[in-house]
């Protein structure tokens, strides 16, 4: 409040100081005078209570701008990605954003960069009964706290709710691929307190961790299987890799996805945990356990074919620009495979050819399961009506196991994304891709997983065969 003693303010400096107040400002120059002269405010053209109450409103937004400020200060090392051991979250907590647990502090994973990302090409067992063979365990896991990470894992406390095969203590420690200090696995997120997963099991040995009693997850991402409840407290699993063939499982319908939540009714936690629930199959929990623990014939397994480019036309991310190649392949024993004018030749002897055919990409994959490369190749055949077909061959027959082909009306093209092995369908003639998938198998047969959207992305592959 102004005195009549006071050195009133230029009205460029009024405005400088009570920003968004000029309003109230109407005649800076009699208010200047009045205060000299020791006249009342008012007969400036200023109302004393007007003046008074705007003051007050400028102080107040003054003052929650200051407690923002110091609440942002507090708030700020808890963002700091570079800091460990990772908080703890106090049990009092009842947001229902942060876990709780009334009974022990939950500490969680610090904060995880999103690169580097690695992409794995882990073995999975063509069939339930395989892996049941291969594990120590199999069962139903609660995730527990975060107890820290190595160059290549991450540890968790774990709690065994239900064992389908095997023998397993109750309380474990559980090993998850990927850690903070080198790298996580794309579409494989880090699991975090709460997570519930069926997992095949191994005992660790002293060389894979520091602690004692613990398990990792044979198979790695393609083995685990994330439980979710719906409100009746019905347990289902998420099959996100797509390996539980659906062939003998009844596929629970998509729209459920929208009704399930990552602990069960009740719970007096909230998991944090990744809620996948996209691109998915869902089961009911109980449809899989006479598979887990043996008590049904068998369930195949299926997995996506990962691949290495050896060769593609043209490719965005390296020089090549002609349709003619000859490489030099490794994993076949050094064959050298070349595109000539007439035809793909392996050691010099014809492989493929015929009028106007040509071949647009070239990858390896273990597309049967047998755990060696096969031949995928990328074609076109034809000069006036050209059309892009698919062929997969067995390098030590040299048969055709899996060929994908409709002449003037599709055109399919490989790509690798994930490292996975795709395909795309274009309309004949058009530039639009129509839908994309990826390339699986189940031990006996070879087919395409449409995706349930497009999804084209490549990966950036930087390094062919030479």
């Amino acid at each position: 409040m102004f005195n009549r003693n006071d050195n009133v303010p230029e009205n460029d400096k009024l405005q400088e100081d009570f920003a968004g107040m000029d309003r109230y400002i109407t005649a800076p120059a009699d208010l200047k005078a009045a205060a000299k002269s020791g006249l009342p405010l008012r007969r400036a053209g200023v109302s004393r209570r007007v003046h008074i109450r705007r003051f007050s409103k400028a102080i107040a937004v003054y003052a929650v701008c200051a407690l923002l400020l110091v609440g942002i200060a507090f708030t700020l090392p808890l963002f700091d990605l570079g800091k460990t051991p990772a908080s703890s979250v106090d049990s009092t907590t009842s947001s229902t954003d942060t876990p709780t647990n009334p009974s022990a502090n939950i500490v969680l994973p610090p904060a995880r960069r999103k690169e580097p990302e690695a992409k794995a090409q882990w073995i999975t067992p063509p069939t339930f009964s395989q892996g049941r063979a291969a594990a120590d365990a199999v069962v139903h896991l609660r995730v527990g706290n975060w107890l820290g990470d190595d160059k290549i894992h991450t540890f968790y406390d774990a709690t065994i709710l239900e064992v389908y095969s095997g023998t397993i203590e109750e309380s474990i420690t559980l090993l998850q691929a990927g850690s903070l200090q080198t790298c996580t696995y794309a579409d494989y997120p880090l699991f975090v307190y709460g997570d519930e997963f069926v997992l095949f099991l191994k005992k660790a040995t002293s060389t894979d961790s520091p602690y004692e009693n613990a398990y990792y997850i044979c198979g790695g991402p393609i083995c685990t299987i994330q439980v979710y409840y719906n409100a009746e407290g019905e347990q289902f699993v998420e099959d996100s890799f797509y390996f539980i063939s659906n062939q003998h499982l009844p596929l629970e319908v998509q729209a459920i996805s929208s009704h399930l939540f990552p602990n069960p009714p009740g719970a007096e936690y909230a998991s944090l945990g990744a809620v996948y629930l996209g691109n998915t199959k869902l089961y009911k929990l109980s449809d899989i356990v006479p598979y887990l623990n043996g008590t049904a014939e068998d369930l195949p397994i299926q997995s996506p074919c990962y691949a290495k480019r050896i060769w593609s036309f043209p490719h965005s991310y390296d020089s090549e620009s002609s349709l003619l190649f000859s490489v030099t392949v490794p994993e076949l024993g050094n064959a050298v495979i070349e595109q000539k004018e007439d035809g793909i030749y392996i050691n010099d002897e014809k492989f493929l050819g015929g009028l106007g055919y040509g071949c647009e990409s070239f990858y390896l994959a273990d597309v049967n399961g047998d755990s060696k490369p096969e031949l995928c190749f990328g074609t076109m055949l034809g000069s006036g009506i050209v059309h892009s077909s698919i062929e997969i061959f067995d390098f030590e027959t040299k048969k055709c196991i899996f060929y994908l082909s409709d002449r003037m009306n599709y055109d399919y093209h490989l790509f690798v994304r994930n490292g996975v092995l795709c395909v795309k369908e274009i309309e004949y003639r058009k530039t639009e891709v129509n839908r994309t998938g990826m390339l699986i198998h189940d031990g006996t047969q070879v087919s395409v997983l449409w995706d349930s959207e497009v999804n084209a992305t490549p990966d950036r592959d930087t390094s062919p065969a030479s």
